[in-house]
């Protein structure tokens, strides 16, 4: 039976002496910001060198660290103002990464022979040398261009030997030559090019690739609907409104829409998007002030039914007649 194809790394290091960022947050958030910071990188690292940001990553980053929804989102937002993580990356796809985590898990991966790359997800150049044009559906590759790939690939294939992890890759002595000619900023040096004239034409290719990708995806994606201020602070489209509507009722959506517009108001807070703000934490919010019986004119469910026969009659009755 084949070993199945590692996705994540086991390991990954810290620096002695922390960069200013995260002399930052340690400083605003102390222990509890240093923890949260550890804990996104191991999921980052356990699932490669991105990872998703959702309700459902929120509620088990919650279980994990024991740190309120709230406070998550609240921390997660300092991450990308300071650059830890990539904002633009997160705002357009809701993933977590950065250059640095791209480098540092291309360092410990590197022996790797197959990673699946996503393009528009790419920060760190050397990433691309995974990338076999296969990974995205918008991407379109010409028979030329095929014939190119397929040159190189029996080339170094022929080369290949197996490596310490079990998979087939580079030998240990062509790893140290392209340890040594490759600069740290991720290009290819004159020097490193000659050695490697097969591998400099196969990038040529890739990244002509990946440009046809790009170009495409902004032809056919769609305009963004426009954002309505439905409080001071608190702007949705008209369908992520009707969502909440339609799941958690009008006035339950009041008091949603209400409580992060008194939230950001207070803290001086903004969200690229207000409605997962909303169903990261503020659904929560809502749900345990509902429970607990603390939001005006309702009711847990529970409670609405045993007493639905009796509160429905009072509510029937013409109180001016008493």
């Amino acid at each position: 039976m084949a070993r199945p194809i590692k996705v994540g790394i086991d390991y990954f290091g810290v620096d002695v002496t922390p960069d200013e960022k995260v002399e930052y947050i340690e400083s605003t958030y102390e222990a509890e910001g240093y923890y949260l910071w550890i804990k996104f990188l191991q999921r980052v690292y356990s699932t490669g060198y991105y990872m998703e940001w959702n309700k459902y990553q929120a509620a088990a980053m919650k279980k994990t660290t024991g740190i309120s929804l709230e406070r998550i989102d609240e921390i997660l937002d300092v991450f990308l103002e300071v650059g830890i993580f990539n904002r633009e990356l997160f705002e357009e796809y809701s993933i977590l990464t950065s250059r640095g985590v791209q480098k540092r898990f291309y360092a410990a991966a590197s022996k790797r022979t197959h990673v699946e790359i996503v393009p528009e997800y790419v920060l760190h150049d050397e990433l691309w040398k995974w990338f076999d044009g296969k990974n995205s559906e918008e991407t379109q590759v010409n028979s030329s261009e095929n014939d190119v790939d397929d040159e190189v690939n029996s080339e170094e294939t022929q080369k290949e030997t197996p490596n310490e992890e079990g998979f087939f890759g580079k030998n240990s002595e062509e790893t140290t030559l392209e340890e040594e000619l490759s600069s740290d900023n991720g290009s290819q040096s004159a020097e490193y090019r000659r050695y490697n004239p097969e591998e400099s034409t196969q990038s040529k290719v890739k990244q002509s690739k990946v440009k046809q990708s790009k170009a495409k995806e902004q032809e056919t994606r769609a305009p963004k609907p426009p954002k309505i201020s439905y409080a001071e602070n608190v702007q949705l489209t008209e369908a992520e409104c009707q969502k909440l509507v339609d799941k958690h009722g009008q006035s339950a959506t009041d008091w949603m829409i209400e409580k992060l517009d008194n939230y950001k108001g207070a803290n001086g807070k903004k969200y690229k998007s207000d409605y997962r703000a909303i169903l990261n934490w503020v659904v929560e919010k809502y749900q345990e002030q509902l429970a607990k019986g603390k939001i005006p004119g309702q009711v847990p469910a529970e409670r609405s039914e045993v007493n639905d026969g009796i509160e429905s009659d009072l509510r029937q009755q013409d109180w001016n007649d008493w």
